[in-house]
């Protein structure tokens, strides 16, 4: 592949000569994205022999605008054996944060520096980049908080927790996955800090615990060794803190407190590619951004999923640290490569601190509380009305200069009703006149993005740059630089004498500190002294000599501790954060506090000098504490450590051991003074035996009782223990005749005499010793039995030999034992062994020969040591026994060669590997020699194997014999020998090519493009392509073209010139490493005949163009440089000039050259600007000669140059512009003009010459153009229908020498500017209004205002567009140009509401309707008062059976709701009767419903049977209060006039039993009912019901049936709005939003529950879950008694109309077009589903359908059961029009 590569690098030399191959010259990139540029050479870098320096290829690219583009590397360079590598460069197009259009820059590839020929100097192709452009983005959180998102979308969220603000998630390019959060803390709902996090790398600011906390925690090694992220911040209290990571993406917060206000700026990579949170997706879509217009409550269901964090950042660490991300090398650049520009405006002035806090500043947050509940934290407890608020706000907004300025600039496109509206809602909510602050920030932050990135609002400074408005950036700067500073790009440039942020800081004012962030250092725990702490205060400036001192005001310190004394004091420099906050760093502990420092105190005073003679007048303590001894609060606040001890007058902390002994602990709450006992450590806190084992013997006999021996343990580290206590059990050993007392003796525990006992008796005891329970150890004592049996005896000891090679089974030796009783036989073994080697040496038991029994190795084991016991059957004795193993000779096992590859070409006697033989004989020396089929090649020098030859890798490969085969043999001392064979492999080895070949080197003069010769080389190396180039010439001629030598372009060979040439080729192959060689030939060129040459031109003078015609202007000379040349002629070819006389020749000799001459003049004028290189006129010279009879002809070119003279400029025209819309403000721009002149490069001035009273013409300071605007002074606006274009007349003047001016024209045309609707706001026309949800029917809520409407033959009005008539007319209407509500409006339900209207402009007969435009409605919520479920209540109460304590029935029930869902309190009126508030009372149940009560025995008290009123108060925690009456009808026992009967509650027959027999009055109505379908249905000709259509008399006629439904609004069966019933379970009337909302949130789609609206009586709310939220739909109730659906998104067409709720459910059980989703009724459980399940699907199991046959018979849920079985038989219909049709056809 490399071949072929190379073969077609040479071919592309061979067309278009390119040496340095650029794979790509022109691109197309998103800004901050990058283009990788590939460079490669054609041919290896062949250097001439005598170059000095490094043979090198260097290629530099020039950088055209540094501020948009960033290059790495600048300079790519090619080492010799790189010649063939690729290099790569990288084009990055800068994230500047402006939004510009695309940029096409070229970056030039300087000529290449090398010290090869064919390099140096060679000019690579430049590369285009064009930038496609990326808007940045900006969001900002401020305030309650409002968001205003990348988009533009304004919302809001209050409710608690935290959110993903920003990120940009990619898996699959983890270091660019980024996320930054939000905590935020409850009502009202303000930010507390945020965790931003890049890669692996993590900052945070917490300040949620009301202590600001902030780190960079890094996880990159690109974090800790380089630039970013940077972390930045002013410090302070109130201060802001800022982190910009590498990919251009910043994040800040300005913290005050606890609270903070958030701002982030996004690059365009940012930008439609993925990005998500409460900031949007930077899509260019606001209306994607958020879920709602306003999130109250239960974020995490409410926000979008990408919104809701899924693991908690705050407390996110890197696990690992990551390496540096690879790319290509970037080598020295006169410039340092960047990846982004900063914007100018919205950048945070804050103080670098990235190196502080990664190498000086160790933040602890282990005492931070990063998973508050943040709930928890309520600080709005006030609140204010709207018009207190509005004003307030509009006044500090009208006052600001920054609002009048971003406002006149950017208007609708900054819309800064929108941020007063927010801070009146804020305002409204709390009463904290900080928002105000706030939301001027936010509008401030939105303005200073928009200022800064839309460069349609920006202005040409005095340089004629582009920048963004002065007047932004001069109102910008924070409190107007408090009249001490100039503004320049938002920030303040401060006066001589003043400093800070706003140049409120008096650098002549001594700083004022306020606190310290710590103000203790305990120095017994390291980590709790922080190495520097933050001192807060006011005036800090960064002073040059910043410093903190610090004094000595409290030591136990004398002069022979070498620390500074009371009253002595040091200083150390100060970091400067801001002119609130300094870093001071502490001197060195060793330097103040002692050393052992115990219990004494080290305060220091610090305070901080901004010059030698301006200190701070107040210094704030700082204790250094020893932290066993004391313990402080702050630096004044110590007490005695109530965690340790104080022992002999050296503190301890508990749970701190003696030093002396382990098992004496601090306990504090045993003993401040003195140790307590700790037996945790078994190794020295456990029992302590004096001998590891024990021996006594036993002779004769023994008592019972008798003690036989005694353990010894005890613990001398625990004796002082009041609570000591050593307990001995036994464990071991024949129980029966022992035992062990708890106090380690050993007793008999039966009387023995030694003789008598057993043979089988064990003569051992063992104990277990227990301290304090603790710590069991175990020993034994062994018992030597002495009797009159006498042991056997063995000699001491015994000794053998024997070598290693003896054979298994052979006997060693005998060992003999004498028996002095001479009774019995001996019985011998092994006591103990060599650890490992059991089994290696045997011994008979009964006659004590040792043999072997496993191999014997002196390697292994030299000897053993073994212990033999002899037993007679009583007794036993023991000897040693040692056996010795003598080594024997052995051959070696192996032959090792430490290599077994050796490179060709190697000179003899190379070491080729080092020779081993491994021996089981240690310390043995061998010898080495080779043999073999190729052991020639080789020889054996000590224990070396080297090459006896030169190895020729190509020879041996074509002799068959690679690898080599050879035989090495190693002989040890003995002369034993192990022989081995080897394969020895000759590697090839690059060799340079040789024999470099001309095939001639003679050539005649003059040839030029054919071939001249061909170079021909050699080269060993198989399968090697070689390349040849010229490395050195005498004079440069020739290059070498794919191994051809030819002339160079547009040279020839010259015999007269250069008669020989030396010339040096250079001949490189593709091997590792390259290889070359050089070859020098002489180059003879021979003489032929030449045609006369070398065309030059004279000019004597100066030419200017358009010069008079015949003038003579110079004078042609050609030269033949032919010793035998004789004279020729000369003729001129050109349009502009021609010969003014005969040509003249002259020859000094006969052997010169013939120099000829032709003088020209003009035939025509000459155009400076009209040839192809300005002022170089070409013309073609022809020399004609007689050469040997024949006419022959040369022919040249010569350049005339002349000079430019100025010319009249030929007109103007528009540069941008000249087309705008009428009614152009005052002031504004038409556009800007440019002039066109034949003379480049000159600038010009323009003026008007017409029309001055009513435009201006402002030009520009680069001279390149003028602005013409509208005046401020226009007597008219610009009028499209009497005025469509206008001609100026303008003067223009260049700036040549002399200047010339014209007079010229210009056409400016005025465009119709359609008509606009917008609401009339505040502070000017807006496109929304907010409107409160109180507000009345019939209310005009706003107007219109429309703009464009001039023309003064039309009228104009506002209608709503087709596409929205019908939704916005059921909510609006439009009166002449006043916006009217149709619909009661509730906040709860819908929070925004959308308007499309139109203009429509009338002209006669004409009309026009212009293009549709969106306006929005905000619903304000209000706090409303209850609202009661019914109009109408009375109560019927017998004071012949009322009882004090009995329960009142209300019919209907009375119900009461708050509309906000809040909590309610019953009451009675005092406008309530008499009679009832003496003998009744209301209250509220524990369960918060209304409750109604007799308070005494009405049969005692003289009252009328009458109708009283009782008025019932409903009030909400705000105090809102509503009445409701009841009518109650006191009887005597006896139905009163309208035939009421008594529900008073008497726990007797009353309700209860009443009720019983209603219900089972009903019950047998309806199973009556049902018996009587099912016999009817078999009767064909008996007609029970009636059709509708023939008369409804038969059934209402019925008692049974009670109520009926026949119209097309009548309810079904059962069905009463606002009464629940079991046959609708999803009807729950009485139920909140919230409840609604936590019911439906984990249920499955199509779940629905409808329950009646709050807020309008009447209406219904439709809860249904969908795939990703609980939506709530209005149902309303039209006037005609019918329900329709208004879904809040879906079909733009009408929905249909129902009698009834159930028929309404029953058709959206079905998927309905363009609605997102249908219900599913199989979510609640009813008994008339399952019967409509049977039915055949008639209703599809969705619900009843309005049937107007059916009696109204409530069921209730006792009998649901007999429904349920009924529904189950053959015989019972779903509906009763079933039923009819059945039995008709029965």
């Amino acid at each position: 592949m490399l071949r072929l590569a190379l073969l077609a690098a040479l071919a592309a030399v061979a067309l278009g000569r390119e040496k340095i191959v650029i794979s790509q010259t022109s691109f197309t990139i998103d800004k901050d994205s990058n283009a990788t540029v590939n460079l490669r050479l054609v041919e290896p870098i062949i250097c001439p022999p005598d170059h000095e320096g490094s043979c090198t290829v260097a290629v530099q690219f020039t950088n055209p605008d540094t501020n948009r583009f960033s290059v790495s590397p600048c300079v790519v360079e090619w080492t010799q054996d790189e010649w063939n590598e690729v290099k790569l460069v990288r084009i990055w197009a800068l994230e500047n944060f402006v939004d510009e259009p695309g940029i096409s820059e070229t970056f030039k590839t300087e000529p290449a520096v090398s010290n090869s020929v064919f390099y140096s100097g060679f000019d690579a192709r430049d590369v285009t980049v064009t930038t496609r452009a990326r808007p940045s983005g900006h969001c900002s959180g401020t305030g309650d908080p409002h968001y205003t998102t990348f988009d533009g979308k304004y919302w809001h969220i209050y409710d608690a927790g935290r959110y993903v603000f920003y990120a940009n998630r990619n898996p699959a390019a983890p270091r660019q996955d980024f996320e930054v959060q939000v905590a935020t803390l409850s009502y009202p709902a303000r930010h507390c800090g945020f965790a931003a996090r890049e890669g692996n790398d993590i900052f945070y600011v917490y300040a949620c615990s009301g202590r600001i906390t902030y780190d960079l925690i890094c996880g990159s090694k690109e974090c800790q060794d380089g630039p970013y992220p940077k972390v930045g911040t002013n410090g302070g209290r109130s201060g802001t803190y800022s982190v910009t990571f590498k990919s251009g993406r910043r994040v800040w917060a300005t913290v005050s407190g606890r609270y903070a206000n958030m701002y982030a700026t996004a690059p365009g990579r940012d930008y439609q590619s993925g990005t998500v949170g409460v900031c949007g997706n930077f899509n260019g879509n606001s209306g994607d951004d958020a879920p709602m217009y306003k999130v109250t409550s239960n974020y995490k269901a409410n926000l979008f999923p990408s919104q809701v964090p899924t693991t908690n950042l705050f407390n996110w660490r890197p696990s690992s640290i990551w390496d540096y991300e690879e790319g290509p090398s970037v080598e020295t650049c006169a410039y340092t490569p960047t990846e982004f520009v900063r914007p100018l405006l919205s950048s945070p002035d804050v103080e670098d601190v990235t190196d502080l806090l990664k190498n000086v500043r160790v933040v602890d947050d282990s005492d931070v509380n990063f998973d508050l509940d943040l709930d928890d934290f309520v600080s709005a407890n006030e609140t204010m009305d709207e018009t207190t608020a509005r004003q307030l706000c509009q006044a500090a907004f009208d006052a600001s200069p920054a609002v009048t300025a971003c406002d006149n600039l950017l208007g609708s496109l900054l819309n800064v009703p929108v941020f007063v509206d927010g801070c009146v809602e804020d305002l409204s909510m709390t009463a904290d006149e900080t928002f105000i602050d706030d939301a001027i920030d936010q509008m401030s932050a939105r303005c200073a993005n928009l200022a800064e990135s839309n460069t349609s609002t920006w202005e040409t400074d005095n340089n004629g740059d582009r920048v963004p408005s002065s007047d932004v950036a001069n109102a910008l700067c924070p409190n107007s630089c408090s009249g001490h500073g100039a503004c320049n790009n938002a920030k303040c440039v401060c006066d001589s004498g003043f400093s800070g942020r706003d140049c409120s800081v008096d650098k002549s004012s001594a700083p004022v500190i306020t606190s310290l962030s710590t103000t203790t250092c305990n120095t017994k725990a390291a980590a709790s002294c922080a190495s520097e702490i933050s001192v807060f205060g006011s005036n800090f400036w960064n002073a040059e000599n910043l410093t903190c001192r610090y004094k000595v005001i409290a030591s136990p310190a004398v002069a022979s501790d070498n620390v500074l004394m009371v009253g002595q004091s040091a200083s150390r420099s100060a970091f400067f954060l801001g002119s609130s906050e300094v870093i001071c760093q502490l001197p060195p502990r060793s330097t103040l506090v002692p050393v052992g420092l115990q219990g004494d105190l080290v305060t220091i005073e610090i305070s901080v000098r901004t010059t030698d003679s301006i200190v701070s007048e107040a210094s704030l303590p700082f204790t250094f504490y020893d932290g066993v001894c004391s313990a402080c609060a702050n630096a004044t606040t110590c007490a005695p450590n109530p965690d340790s001890c104080n022992i002999d007058g050296v503190c301890v902390l508990e749970g701190t051991h003696e030093a002396s002994n382990v098992c004496r602990v601090c306990v504090p709450e045993q003993s401040t003074t003195s140790w307590s006992y700790d037996y945790t450590h078994a190794a020295d806190c456990g029992p302590d035996f004096k001998q590891d084992s024990y021996s006594t013997t036993l002779t004769g006999s023994y008592e019972a009782g008798d003690t036989i021996f005694t353990f010894d343990a005890d613990n001398a580290n625990l004796q002082d223990d009041p609570n000591y206590n050593l307990e001995f059990t036994m464990t071991a050993g024949n129980e029966t005749i022992f035992s062990v007392t708890t106090d380690g003796r050993v007793v008999a525990n039966t009387a023995f005499a030694v003789n008598d006992l057993p043979y089988e008796f064990q003569n051992l005891v063992g104990v277990q010793a227990v301290l304090n329970g603790q710590h069991p150890t175990a020993r034994t004592v062994v018992f030597d039995i002495v009797s009159s049996n006498r042991a056997p005896i063995l000699n001491e000891t015994y000794t053998f030999n024997v070598t290693e090679d003896t054979p298994v089974g052979t006997v060693i030796g005998t060992i003999v034992a004498h028996d002095p009783d001479e009774a019995g036989s001996l019985q011998y073994e092994w006591y103990s062994q060599v650890s490992g080697e059991a089994g290696v040496l045997l011994i008979d038991e009964s006659t004590g020969v040792i043999t072997v029994g496993q191999s014997l190795d002196y390697e292994r084991v030299s000897s053993y040591l073994l212990l033999v016991s002899v037993r007679d059957g009583g007794l036993q004795h023991m000897a040693s026994v040692h056996i010795f193993v003598g080594d024997v000779n052995e051959a070696p096992t192996d032959v090792l060669i430490s290599n077994n590859v050796v490179a060709e070409n190697q000179p003899i006697g190379t070491v080729v590997a080092n020779l081993t033989a491994e021996d089981q004989d240690a310390g043995d020396s061998h010898t080495f020699s080779v043999s073999g089929t190729d052991a020639a090649y080789f020889q054996v020098v000590g224990a070396t194997l080297q090459t006896a030859q030169e190895l020729d890798y190509e020879a041996l490969l074509a002799a068959g014999k690679n690898p080599l085969a050879i035989t090495i043999t190693a002989t040890d001392a003995g002369g034993l020998t192990l022989t081995k064979a080897f394969d020895i492999t000759v590697q090839d080895v690059n060799e340079a090519p040789y024999n470099i070949q001309l095939s001639q080197t003679e050539f005649l003069e003059n040839l030029t493009n054919a071939a001249l010769a061909t170079v021909t080389v050699q080269d060993q190396d198989a399968d090697q392509t070689v390349t040849c180039t010229i490395v050195q010439e005498s004079t440069p001629t020739f290059e070498l073209l794919d191994m051809k030598l030819y002339a160079l372009p547009g040279q020839q060979l010259d015999h007269e010139t250069n008669p020989s040439i030396e010339l040096t080729i250079g001949c490189a192959d593709d091997g590792t490493p390259m290889k070359y060689a050089t070859a020098t030939f002489t180059i003879t060129v021979l003489d032929a005949f030449d045609m006369p040459g070398h065309f030059t031109i004279e000019q004597p003078e100066t030419i200017f163009e358009n010069a008079t015609i015949g003038t003579v202007v110079g004078t042609v000379v050609a030269v033949d440089q032919d010793d035998d040349s004789t004279d020729f002629e000369l003729s001129v070819v050109s349009d502009y000039v021609e010969a003014a006389g005969p040509t003249s020749c002259t020859k000094a000799d006969a052997a010169a050259p013939t120099i000829c001459r032709l003088d020209i003049r003009l035939t025509s004028l000459l155009d400076y600007e009209g040839t192809e290189v300005a002022g170089r006129q070409a013309l073609s010279v022809i020399a004609t000669l007689v050469h040997k009879g024949e006419t022959v002809q040369s022919e040249g070119t010569v350049y005339l140059e002349f000079e430019d003279l100025n010319e009249l400029p030929t007109g103007v025209s528009w540069r941008t512009g000249g087309t705008v819309e009428e009614n152009l403000a005052l002031g504004g721009v038409i556009g800007t003009i440019s002039a066109q002149d034949p003379d480049q490069g000159q600038t010009h001035t323009f003026s008007l010459a017409s029309h001055q009273d009513r435009f201006t013409l402002s030009n520009d300071a680069s001279g390149m153009y003028a602005t013409i605007r509208l005046s401020q002074t226009a007597a008219s606006p610009l009028n499209y229908d009497s005025e469509p274009s206008i001609e100026l007349s303008v003067v223009v003047l260049d700036s040549g020498n002399p200047p010339r001016s014209i007079t010229t024209s210009i056409t400016i045309t005025v465009e119709n500017q359609p008509v606009t609707v917008m609401f009339q706001g505040t502070n000017g026309p807006s496109d929304s209004l907010t409107v409160s949800e109180s507000t009345s029917v019939g209310t005009v809520v706003g107007k219109f205002v429309l703009e464009g409407n001039d023309n003064q033959a039309a009228t104009y009005t506002v209608q709503f567009a087709d596409d929205d008539r019908r939704r916005a007319s059921e909510i609006f209407s439009i009166q002449g140009l006043n916006l009217v509500l149709s619909s009661p409006l509730d906040a709860e339900e819908v929070q925004t509401q959308s308007l499309n209207v139109v203009a429509v402009e009338t002209i006669g007969s004409e009309v026009n309707y212009y293009a549709a435009q969106q306006l929005i409605i905000n619903v304000q919520n209000e706090d409303e008062a209850p609202v009661f479920g019914s109009s109408s209540y009375t109560a019927t109460v017998d004071t012949t059976t009322a009882s004090a304590g009995d329960l009142v029935d209300v019919s209907p029930v009375l119900v009461a709701s708050d509309p906000e869902g809040a909590a309610l309190t019953f009451s009675m009126a005092s406008s309530s009767s008499q009679v009832m508030q003496t003998y009744f009372q209301v209250s509220t149940t524990t369960s918060g419903t209304f409750e109604l009560s007799v308070t005494q025995n009405l049969v005692d008290a003289d009252i009328a049977a009458d109708t009283y009123n009782l008025d019932v108060q409903a009030e909400d925690a705000t105090g809102h209060i509503s009445t409701q009456r009841v009518v109650v009808t006191l009887t005597d026992g006896t139905t009163d006039p309208s035939g009421a009967q008594s529900t008073a509650a008497s726990n007797k027959m009353g309700t209860g039993a009443v009720a019983g027999i209603v219900i089972g009055l009903l019950v047998l109505l309806v199973l009556i009912a049902f018996l009587v379908l099912v016999v009817l249905r078999k009767r064909q000709n008996d007609s029970v019901f009636v059709d509708s259509e023939k008369g409804k008399g038969s059934h209402y006629d019925n008692p049974s049936f009670g109520t009926t439904y026949a119209t097309p609004g009548s309810l079904p069966v059962g069905f009463v709005p606002g009464v629940s019933n079991p046959l609708y379970e999803w009807y729950q009337p009485e139920m909140t939003r919230q409840d609604c909302s936590s019911e439906l949130a984990t249920a499955a789609p199509g779940t629905f529950l409808v329950r009646d609206s709050k807020a309008t009586p009447g209406w219904h709310i439709l809860g249904v879950k969908t795939e990703n939220d609980v939506l709530h739909e209005k149902i309303r109730a039209t006037d005609d008694g019918m329900y329709q659906l208004l879904p809040s998104s879906g079909p733009a067409h009408e929905q249909p109309r129902f009698g009834d709720l159930p028929s309404l459910i029953n058709h959206y059980g079905s998927r309905q077009t363009g609605m997102h989703y249908a219900l599913n009724v199989n979510s609640v459980s009813n008994p008339m589903y399952a019967m409509s399940a049977q039915s055949d699907g008639l209703y599809g199991g969705v619900a009843l359908p309005n049937d107007r046959y059916a009696p109204a018979v409530p069921l209730k849920e006792a009998h649901v059961a007999q429904v349920e079985q009924l529904a189950a038989t053959d015989d019972i219909y779903s509906n009763t029009r079933d039923a009819q049709n059945a039995l008709s056809h029965a």
